[in-house]
């Protein structure tokens, strides 16, 4: 797996994007502490502010998906470094409420901006043999960011008290991003180039997108579990802190250890996928995986004490990184360069829209009802639309998947 790492172009791209996503996910984590104590313990607010940054972050996904087709992708990775490290910046003055949440809504804006580029830059960059490896090490290093950044952020935050540390080190983490971006050499792929110049607008490119995914039943089985999965995920993550303090009587340190209790599992699930996919076809992956994600939360929600419920989200883990690692897997095997970019930014909309709708619904109903009340009904719902859709003609597609490789233009691989 860390093989791919030995091609320096590419290198240096994951470096400085793993990099830049720890700054962020440790701000992220840290601000919804702040928030959280900032409103006395306000469990709307933590849904607000979930809706708004997914909102932006939907709309960054939406110009991300269409601009990295025409522009060099290399250009929009810096540009929205170069940005974000102003709108980061911002919070160390502004730290009330309303503007928190509004100044991590820029945020979210350019990190969606900045991801359907990055991830279509890779497949530009590496082999379609080596693809599984750079997906395995890319969930790899998810889960390893879900491991440091909570307890970078929320446990830091706890001993401090303070958010301005932890934006500093954003900051420094943008700039140390920045300098490597500057340094990597990318050589456009011909259809960038053709797209280039062709004129067409906005939403006419997002809707090519959608009617690529109508067309194909297993794309739309992959993209329907994925709003599923958005939008009970949605539900729980602005939960999570609410639900520790009514269940266990714990804050903000406990919070950052379970967060990275999903970190330690999520490592193992990259490397399970790439050693399951020499065996198994990635269809049936990517199946069997959202399969076991309710059965998951069920033994979660069981979970008796503290300890018990970080060794299940552990485990939870390995599935969630497994699940994502094996739809790039999929996407990077199945479609065409030309509509890379776009796919992979659909299906960030597929699991951000619903995500924004559980934010927003928490936003209305989380005063009113016990954590632990909404996340039990939450967990119905999943498990329902999850299992009914099985016997379906998609599903049977994805899980039949697709034979061959799509064609790749060779001269943009990392050849340094």
């Amino acid at each position: 797996m860390f093989e791919i790492l030995k091609k320096p172009n590419y290198r240096k791209l994951y470096i400085a994007s793993s990099i830049s996503e720890l700054g962020s996910f440790v701000t992220d984590m840290a601000l919804t502490v702040f928030l959280f104590e900032l409103s006395n313990k306000d469990n709307s607010i933590l849904g607000i502010n979930r809706a708004v940054f997914l909102s932006f972050y939907t709309l960054g996904t939406m110009l991300g998906g269409v601009s990295a087709e025409k522009i060099n992708r290399k250009k929009i990775l810096l540009f929205c470094e170069f940005i974000r490290f102003p709108v980061v910046l911002c919070l160390l003055f502004w730290q009330n409420v309303s503007l928190v949440i509004f100044i991590n809504g820029f945020i979210g804006l350019f990190t969606g901006l900045f991801n359907p580029a990055r991830q279509a830059m890779i497949n530009d960059m590496i082999p379609p043999i080596q693809m599984n490896q750079a997906n395995s090490l890319f969930g790899s290093t998810m889960a390893i960011l879900h491991l440091v950044a909570p307890l970078i952020g929320p446990v830091w935050y706890s001993y401090s008290k303070s958010i301005n540390e932890i934006i500093i080190f954003d900051l420094i983490t943008y700039a140390f991003g920045i300098f490597l971006l500057l340094k990597l050499v990318y050589r456009p792929p011909s259809h960038q180039e053709k797209n280039k110049k062709e004129t067409s607008k906005f939403f006419h490119d997002l809707k090519e997108g959608a009617i690529f995914i109508s067309k194909r039943p297993d794309l739309k089985a992959m993209f329907m579990n994925s709003v599923i999965t958005g939008l009970c995920i949605g539900v729980l993550i602005p939960l999570l802190l609410p639900y520790l303090n009514e269940e266990f009587s714990k804050g903000s340190a406990e919070y950052g250890y379970l967060l990275g209790a999903f970190g330690v599992g999520g490592i193992f699930g990259g490397p399970l996928c790439s050693f399951l996919s020499r065996k198994i076809k990635t269809g049936p992956l990517t199946i069997y995986s959202v399969m076991a994600e309710p059965f998951f939360m069920f033994f979660w929600l069981l979970s008796s004490n503290l300890y018990l419920s970080m060794l299940v989200f552990a485990v939870w883990g390995v599935v969630v990184i497994f699940r994502i690692t094996a739809h790039l897997n999929y996407i990077s095997q199945s479609v065409e360069g030309n509509y890379l970019a776009r796919l992979h930014s659909l299906l960030d909309l597929s699991f951000v829209f619903p995500n924004v709708t559980g934010g927003i619904l928490i936003g209305f109903i989380g005063d009113y009802y016990p954590a632990s009340n909404i996340l039990w009904i939450t967990l119905a719902f999943f498990a329902f639309f999850i299992f009914i859709r099985l016997p379906s003609s998609n599903m049977k597609a994805l899980f039949k998947g697709i034979e061959g490789q799509v064609y790749r233009d060779e001269n943009s691989f990392d050849q340094a």
